[in-house]
């Protein structure tokens, strides 16, 4: 991903799935990452 150029970006998939997700089609190679969110706030 360090090899990765541009200027827009995508942040926001599946809460459960392995991060990033990484694309490659014929319009370019996308990195999808986490929404960030914490399940157990309360508990920490």
């Amino acid at each position: 991903m360090q090899k990765m150029k541009g200027t827009y970006g995508i942040g926001c998939i599946s809460d459960y799935e392995s991060q990033p997700l990484i694309i490659r089609s014929i319009h370019g190679t996308y990195a999808l990452t986490t929404v960030s969110k914490i399940n157990n706030v309360d508990e920490l």
